[in-house]
């Protein structure tokens, strides 16, 4: 919009206010023209929150090519902001399928009936996208798998991995008798997936209630902590 400031009924800086207002006209580029030539009132037009001043009187050059700048990027923000949007919405639609890969109500409700546990645990990714994962899986009767893995990085990247872990175990490729083997094997298929600078610290832990004991491994986690009263 190219608008004047000294007009009848309502000047310039009257008409920036109510259409900077008004959602619907809050974000079209304002170009202001005027004979003003004082540098207060020059930033005055500013204050109104004006896209740019042109000053009389008018080359016609200069401004087409002022229009054209803010027309262009007006476009630009409007691109941006609709890929921010579009970004957003799936971003939480990851976060989602994020939080379903980890361990549900129902099946720690089994476990804890199984084994007669209580269990307790909380997750909350510091960003919006987490790149950590843990987990339980009954190895038999008497015994249970504890994990939990921390990826490097963050974002998408981070938490591909978790994805790749957890198809990893749920497909059954990891068979083992011990938690060091059951590392041992992670790390094999990710060594050969995982480019150079990406990695996990994981513990993993065999219970095992038959024999009152705890087995575990880990590979640069930190340690367990074990509280009897």
């Amino acid at each position: 919009m190219i608008t004047d400031l000294m007009m009848p009924n309502m000047d310039g800086f009257e008409l920036c206010y109510r259409l900077h207002s008004s959602p619907e006209t809050a974000s079209i580029p304002i170009l202001v023209q005027t004979a003003l030539n004082k540098s207060e009132e020059r930033s005055a037009v500013f204050s109104t929150d004006a896209a740019d001043l042109i000053s009389k009187p008018i080359d016609p050059q200069e401004l087409l090519g002022r229009v054209r700048t803010h027309l262009e990027k007006r476009r630009l923000i409007a691109r941006l902001s609709d890929f921010q949007r579009r970004m957003e919405a799936e971003l939480a639609l990851a976060r989602t399928m994020q939080e379903s890969i980890l361990p549900e109500s129902n099946a720690l409700a089994e476990i804890s009936k199984r084994y007669g546990l209580t269990l307790a645990s909380h997750y909350e990714a510091s960003i919006g996208l987490g790149r950590n994962l843990w987990g339980l899986t009954p190895i038999d009767d008497d015994r249970l798998l504890v994990f939990s893995a921390d990826f490097s990085g963050h974002g998408v990247g981070a938490a591909l991995n978790t994805f790749r872990l957890h198809s990893f175990i749920v497909g059954g490729a990891v068979k083992a008798t011990s938690p060091a083997e059951w590392l041992t094997r992670l790390n094999s298929f990710f060594h050969d997936l995982l480019p150079v600078g990406q990695f996990a610290t994981i513990f993993c832990a065999f219970i095992d209630f038959a024999h009152d004991t705890i087995e575990y491994a880990s590979v640069s986690a930190p340690a367990p902590i074990l509280y009897s009263p």
